[in-house]
C-alpha cells in the first residue's frame, strides 16, 4: 500500500490492525520520514517512506524564481532531492 504521506500510511496501519488484518504481512510505505513513521518503521509496520529534503526543496524554488525574475527560462518541473528511508538507514533521519 503506497500512500501519499506518511499520516495516510500511518491511518490504513490503523485501520489494517482495527480490521485485524496482519499489519505485517503488507508492504506499507509513506513519504515524510515524520517521526512517527519512523517509529512505526522500528516496530515493523511500515516498509519505507521518502524524506523530503526541504532545504533543496527551498533552493529549487528561489533559484526558479530567481530566473524568471530574471527573464530566463525555467522549466516547467523542478526536481529536487528525495532519499528513500528503509529500516536500515532509518536511524539518520531520526534528528532531521
Amino acid at each position: 500500500m503506497i500512500a501519499n504521506n506518511d499520516e495516510m500510511a500511518l491511518g490504513a496501519i490503523q485501520a489494517m490492525k482495527a480490521a485485524g488484518a496482519p499489519v505485517k504481512d503488507v508492504v506499507v510505505a509513506g513519504i515524510d520520514a515524520m517521526p512517527d513513521a519512523l517509529a512505526a518503521m522500528g516496530r515493523g509496520e511500515l516498509a519505507v517512506t521518502v524524506f523530503q529534503d526541504g532545504a533543496s526543496q527551498g533552493v529549487g524554488g528561489l533559484d526558479a524564481a530567481l530566473d524568471i525574475i530574471k527573464g530566463k527560462p525555467v522549466a516547467k518541473k523542478v526536481f529536487t532531492k528525495l532519499e528513500l528511508v528503509t529500516p536500515e538507514t532509518m536511524g539518520q533521519y531520526v534528528k532531521k
